[in-house]
């Protein structure tokens, strides 16, 4: 697919409904910081080693992370409380038994993810990547 600009990131998170945009800077230098992304000269992003490793890996796992639906049910779940429609404490209840799966899930199945860290960061010698 096509390279993505920061006002496309931006458009694609409002039609997903993750962040506002008082926090849609925050989110893109979140992941710049943390080098899941890279930004060419043009202003494209390109993906990093350290984000297409730990997408393979996850999605190795069966967890689509890379995925908005699990962020943008997090913020829809916010905005319900905002309006009073959900209780905090059922919200805060649910996404700690939906984050702790798959956490549990995750360290039970961490050798994938360091297996896909590794093609990225562990390639010996010249072994081309996927």
């Amino acid at each position: 697919p096509p390279l993505l600009k920061e006002a496309d990131l931006i458009a694609l998170m409002d039609k997903h409904g993750i962040g506002t945009d008082a926090t849609h800077a925050e989110h893109i230098e979140t992941i710049k910081n943390r080098l899941y992304v890279g930004v060419q000269p043009d202003g494209s992003f390109v993906p990093g080693e350290l984000g297409m490793g730990l997408v393979d890996g996850y999605d190795s796992m069966g967890f689509q992370m890379s995925k908005p639906d699990l962020r943008a049910e997090l913020e829809a779940d916010l905005k319900a409380i905002c309006e009073k429609r959900k209780q905090k404490n059922d919200v805060v209840r649910d996404m700690l038994h939906r984050y702790r799966y798959i956490f549990e899930q995750a360290t039970a199945q961490k050798t994938r993810l360091e297996e896909a860290l590794a093609i990225y960061f562990g390639n010996p010698g010249n072994q081309p990547r996927p």
